[in-house]
C-alpha cells in the first residue's frame, strides 16, 4: 500500500464526528490504538475530565407564512433563545454578508472555522446551518 492510499485510509475510517467523551469519540481512539500498534508502537491511554455540555432538545420553529418546527442540533453553551426574529439567509458568511444581521436570526449555507467567529460577533442574535455538526 503506498503512502497516499495508506494515508486516505485511515481519514476514510476516521470520518465521523467524534464529539469529546461521546461513544464515537471512544470509538476513534480505540481505531488510532489499533493502528499504532499494529506499527509496532505502544499507546498509553490517560483519564481526563473537562466540561461539557447535553442538549436535551433543539429546535426551530417557522410561525410565518406556515408554521412549522425543526428538530436541529444545538451547540454546545449557546442558551436558549426564545422570541419571534427577522431572518436572513447568507451564503458563506463573509463580512459583507453579515451586514445587516443585527437582531436577526441567520441561516448561514457554509460555515469553517475561519467563519465562526465574525458570525459570533455579528450581532445576529443566533446562527444555524444545513452543513454538519457544529
Amino acid at each position: 500500500m503506498n503512502s497516499a492510499t495508506y494515508h486516505r485510509d485511515i481519514v476514510e475510517r476516521l470520518s465521523f464526528n467524534r464529539v469529546a467523551g461521546t461513544a464515537d469519540c471512544e470509538r476513534a481512539a480505540d481505531l488510532i490504538e489499533a493502528e499504532v500498534k499494529s506499527l509496532g508502537g505502544t499507546v498509553i491511554r490517560e483519564d481526563f475530565t473537562f466540561e461539557y455540555f447535553v442538549i436535551d432538545r433543539a429546535f426551530f420553529k417557522v410561525v410565518e407564512p406556515y408554521e412549522k418546527e425543526y428538530t436541529v442540533t444545538g451547540i454546545g453553551y449557546s442558551g436558549d433563545l426564545c422570541g419571534t426574529f427577522p431572518f436572513k439567509y447568507v451564503e458563506r458568511a463573509l463580512p459583507f454578508e453579515m451586514e445587516d444581521t443585527d437582531g436577526a436570526f441567520v441561516l448561514v449555507n457554509h460555515l469553517d472555522g475561519d467563519q465562526y467567529k465574525p458570525v459570533v460577533n455579528s450581532g445576529a442574535v443566533g446562527f444555524m446551518t444545513p452543513s454538519g455538526k457544529w
